[in-house]
């Protein structure tokens, strides 16, 4: 009883862990007052690109071609709204104007350029290399 109690413990101390780690570009990025953040989060954008634009579409490190200039990531936001019709999809939204106008556009533009990928090791991170310690015993068991 006592294994499975400190097995649950850690278990929960790793998920808080995992949260915390998680939100910490969010929480650096909501004591910014710039606008880009604002819009970035509003507009609910993390949800895909994640707080620091490593999600599953990554904008972080210039990956997607949109973020070559400021012109190109408009250009991007207007002619898809344009081409297609907002509806129901895992597509990106659209953007026309009158959804997000141009500055708006424009600070998150230079919001996703400070964006950085670069994730810490995994000697620097105790808890996830617990967890990969522990599977690799667990797996040598078996």
């Amino acid at each position: 009883m006592n294994a499975l109690y400190t097995k649950t413990q850690k278990r929960f101390l790793i998920s808080i862990f995992v949260v915390l780690y998680g939100m910490f570009p969010y929480l650096s990025a909501a004591d910014s007052d710039t606008n880009g953040v604002k819009v970035y989060l509003e507009q609910g954008c993390y949800s895909c690109h994640g707080y620091n634009g490593t999600g599953r579409y990554p904008l972080a490190n210039d990956v997607s071609g949109i973020m070559f200039d400021e012109n190109i990531f408009l250009a991007f936001l207007r002619q898809r709204a344009d081409i297609s019709p907002t509806s129901a999809s895992n597509r990106m939204p659209n953007y026309s104007v009158e959804v997000l106008n141009d500055e708006d556009a424009k600070d998150v533009y230079r919001y996703i350029k400070t964006f950085i990928d670069k994730p810490p090791e995994i000697d620097d991170i105790p808890a996830l290399k617990e967890i990969i310690d522990n599977a690799q015993r667990s797996t040598s068991n078996d």
